[in-house]
């Protein structure tokens, strides 16, 4: 446990060093879009692990799902012709997977495509996407989590578990925490595209005002 919260830390601790850099001394409007996601990134971590910790397994799953979410806007943000209109278009209150941002290539942006093309560099993500969905509406998930099983001589008994907080072994405990910390590793990853595209837009920036100098 000692080790899961280290690296929980360390995860945070990188997520803090890139909030800092996009909001430094030049804000564009899509940063404002990147901080927001670090921001949910590390709430869902914080959720994530106090639930985790209360044995709340119903709620600490959907959490993962939240997580991925941040995925899929992070690299349909990337597949957008301009990542500040794309910004502007969330901050309106509209619909991310309605945004038809990308002509030349005639991307569809439904959430399952992008998810699709999320797979392909990051394996796995579309299983663990399809396997947290199920915690978010109301699904066979949550029967399976409502009810539990005895085995007697006159055969298997189920029963209506009134203790929300039951799980399973320590080992499925581990493996649910090791999936939380591979999701945020895909976040990590996505970040780092965009502190480079945005130092990078900094660069240019500096070096518009010094030519107006």
């Amino acid at each position: 446990m000692v080790e899961i919260n280290q690296r929980f830390e360390e995860v945070d601790k990188q997520l803090q060093e890139l909030f800092a850099v996009f909001n430094g001394d030049i804000i564009f409007p899509c940063s404002y879009f990147v901080g927001s996601i670090i921001t949910r990134t590390r709430a869902n971590n914080q959720g994530f692990l106090d639930l985790i910790k209360a044995k709340n397994h119903i709620c600490a799953l959907a959490l993962i799902r939240l997580q991925i979410d941040n995925c899929i806007l992070l690299y349909q943000a990337q597949l957008v012709d301009d990542p500040d209109d794309f910004f502007k278009y969330i901050a309106n209150g509209k619909d991310a997977y309605n945004y038809n941002g990308n002509k030349k290539k005639k991307i569809n942006f439904h959430e399952n495509k992008i998810v699709k093309a999320l797979n392909y560099k990051y394996e796995g993500i579309q299983s663990l996407y399809k396997a947290s969905s199920g915690f978010i509406h109301f699904s066979s998930k949550h029967i399976s989590s409502s009810y539990e099983q005895e085995f007697k001589e006159d055969g298997l008994n189920l029963y209506i578990n009134e203790h929300f907080t039951v799980f399973y072994s320590d080992k499925d405990y581990k493996a649910v925490y090791n999936i939380m910390l591979y999701v945020n590793e895909v976040v990590l990853d996505l970040l780092h595209y965009w502190k480079k595209l945005h130092l990078q837009n900094v660069e240019l920036a500096q070096k518009q005002d010094t030519s107006k100098e």
